[in-house]
């Protein structure tokens, strides 16, 4: 018989520990229920935690000092206790639980004694010590002993000796007026709470999480702080060790992420008659990919690129097309409300998945019809970038980039020159202005160096990435508001076999034909100037049932950013403009109509998708980056029945054993990953 059942059978509530001393378990669960004999004989660690409080009907006064004064006065106070344990420095003596609340007393801001009650746990032997490796001790008796009460007056007093600092008014909601909040919402709450809040707003975000959850809500604290410029790792346990739960509640947490955006429930926006897919307003929903076939001269495009392709990619071969035909229409054609056909494209796939064939296709695709003058080479600096779009190509190009991601961390790092940085500064700037005027660096020397304009640049960009390389490179800031939600993402999951044998890469002289006509059609010339140095440009309107339905749309869209959080909104304000925009490119005459609608949406509400998840992924810091990693790993093997253990330590040769073990710990406690402790394996849940 395990000891975890030993001490289940004798009523107290031991669960497992790692060696850092974090729960193996959920053990929230447990914080009111023993476990069953089936779960605590399950388990097999060498490390056991005790749930103090109701639960075990016990409570421990931890003294975590050597003063020999101090100690002769809380034993005073508290009374001789049969049991106590030991592990470096004071010890912690064991009473009867009598309704007392977890509390913690200090001097000079150092931890001097804790009440350790309800939602606290204490570590007890034979456990390791997390710090020196040494066992814990009984100094006296074991848990088999009958133990006394705390005298009653015995917290009155302690608060005397250890007074409070007085605490500041903070705004919060009387507990009546408030639902239950899970352990999975106060996590989402964080994500619309900023780390660089006041140092006592994030106090009290600390304590209103462990007066609601306990002990098991430290790691969601530790992780969301560490998004903090003033994060500081030595410091948390401190911290958190002092929240004696006589501080702020959930509603504290509750009130500050409503302030940030929070909506406890989302209400699904009802569908016209047409459809449009707007599930992936549901998060916590996982759907396959869409699989978008495109109609006319772009799915002419992306079929014969898919055809053509070593290793066949409709998706990312749709994107291609647009991005081509979008750079094409340039300085052609615009919307009723003078949108242009530039496009921000990125194409994602796993390593040696073929994301590179699409690329190679445009440019036989641009030697073929006599464009590749408007294919731009990769710049080395803003100036070289607006030089190239306007000299070289005339006000309208089109930039290729492969390894996107890689191209990012290149111009974006802290190491890179402003002048790299600017780079993809014109790009974000570009795409708003393509019926306005981007405006370059004003030198010094104005003869050397004269300033570049660009009336309606008209640039489209077509990175292709893997995920990996992307969100590396991206902040949780940027990744909505500012960077990727100027974008169009097209993704692919699988890595198609390679296709062998020669194959015949000729553009069909239909589609040479049908963009030869967009371009030559114009008496003007290809991408014709008026005398007001501004593109001769044509719109396209819509049919009667087509416009009916774009203005629906946009009703839609205005609906879903009034009932989105702030970080989703700036995604959706764009959803209008990138789906006109497709609209406008998928167009084969004088008029959108309402199959080219129907695709775009679909195109913008697959990219959103991608968008948010993308965003779910973005570390801020390293540990967010090996957690994303490690839990890749696991969630790779989820449809094997879970991962071993040996099996896991060879694919994440990237961590050292110790921050292994922390992040599988973290992973298991917030319920992410189920830890089979007799199977030896983790599956993800």
């Amino acid at each position: 018989m395990s000891l975890y059942t030993q001490y289940r059978n004798q009523g107290f509530c031991v669960i497992p520990l790692s060696a850092a001393g974090i729960p193996l378990v959920q053990w929230s669960q447990y914080m009111t229920t023993l476990p069953t004999e089936k779960e605590s004989a399950a388990w097999n660690a060498d490390s056991f935690g005790l749930i103090c409080g109701e639960v075990s009907d016990i409570v421990a006064i931890d003294i975590d000092t050597d003063d020999a004064q101090i100690i002769a006065q809380i034993e005073a106070l508290a009374g001789s206790s049969p049991l106590k344990k030991c592990g470096s420095k004071g010890y912690t003596a064991f009473y009867k639980y009598a309704g007392e609340k977890s509390t913690v007393w200090k001097r000079n801001g150092q931890v001097v004694v804790e009440l350790l009650s309800d939602k606290r746990i204490t570590t007890i032997p034979p456990s390791p010590h997390r710090v020196t490796g040494k066992p814990y001790t009984w100094l006296m008796g074991d848990l088999s002993h009958e133990l006394p009460t705390l005298p009653f007056s015995f917290i009155a007093v302690m608060n005397a000796l250890f007074p409070s600092p007085a605490r500041v008014d903070m705004p919060s909601y009387r507990s009546e007026e408030l639902e239950e909040v899970s352990f999975a919402e106060a996590e989402d709450m964080l994500n619309y709470v900023s780390p660089e809040i006041t140092y006592q707003e994030w106090i009290a975000i600390g304590m209103a999480l462990k007066d609601e959850f306990g002990d098991s809500a430290f790691h969601l604290w530790d992780n969301w702080s560490a998004k903090g410029s003033g994060y500081s790792a030595g410091a948390m346990r401190t911290h958190w060790r002092s929240f004696n739960g006589a501080g702020y509640g959930i509603g504290t947490l509750v009130y500050f992420a409503q302030d940030g955006g929070w909506i406890k429930k989302y209400d699904s926006i009802a569908h016209v008659d047409w459809e449009i897919d707007l599930s992936y307003l549901d998060k916590k929903t996982v759907k396959e990919r869409k699989q978008l076939v495109a109609h006319g001269l772009v799915g002419d495009i992306a079929q014969w690129i898919t055809e053509t392709a070593s290793r066949p990619q409709p998706q990312l071969a749709l994107g291609a097309a647009l991005t081509f035909v979008g750079m094409v229409k340039g300085h052609k054609v615009e919307t009723i409300t003078n949108l242009r056909t530039n496009l921000l494209v990125m194409s994602i796939a796993p390593s040696g998945g073929g994301k590179d064939d699409p690329l190679k296709a445009i440019d036989i695709l641009a030697d073929a019809v006599g464009l590749s003058e408007h294919l731009l080479s990769e710049p080395t600096a803003g100036t070289s970038l607006l030089k190239g779009l306007k000299t070289d190509a005339g006000r309208v190009g089109l930039w290729a980039i492969d390894e996107f991601g890689r191209y990012l961390a290149h111009v974006t790092s802290k190491n890179s020159g402003n002048y790299q940085k600017e780079i993809i500064d014109y790009v974000i700037k570009m795409f708003g202005r393509a019926s306005g005027t981007i405006r370059g660096k004003k030198f010094a020397n104005e003869k050397m160096n004269p300033r570049i304009n660009i009336v309606n640049p008209h640039l489209c960009v077509i990175g292709a990435s893997v995920k990996e390389h992307i969100t590396d490179n991206c902040t949780s800031k940027d990744a909505i508001d500012g960077f990727l939600n100027r974008w169009i993402l097209f993704e692919s999951l699988e890595r198609p076999r390679m296709k062998l044998g020669k194959k015949n890469v000729e553009v069909p002289q239909s589609i040479i034909d049908a963009i030869q006509k967009i371009i030559a059609d114009d008496p003007n010339g290809k991408y014709p100037i008026g005398e007001d140095d501004k593109p001769l440009v044509r719109q396209v309107r819509y049919t009667p049932e087509a416009y009916a339905m774009v203005q629906q749309y946009q009703e839609e869209v205005e609906n879903l950013v009034d009932n989105s959080p702030p970080i989703l909104q700036a995604l959706y304000t764009r959803n209008y403009e990138h789906t006109t925009k497709i609209a406008l490119i998928l167009s084969d005459d004088e008029f959108i109509r309402v199959q080219d609608l129907e695709l775009a949406i679909a195109i913008v509400a697959e990219s959103n998708k991608l968008v948010v998840d993308l965003t779910g992924l973005i570390s801020d810091n390293e540990q967010e980056k090996m957690v994303h990693k490690l839990l890749a790993v696991i969630k790779a093997h989820a449809g094997k029945g879970g991962i071993t253990h040996s099996e896991l330590i060879r694919r994440s040769k990237f961590l050292n054993a110790k921050s292994r073990k922390e992040i599988l710990s973290d992973l298991v406690q917030s319920g992410e990953v189920i830890a089979d402790l007799v199977g030896k394996s983790y599956i993800y849940r």
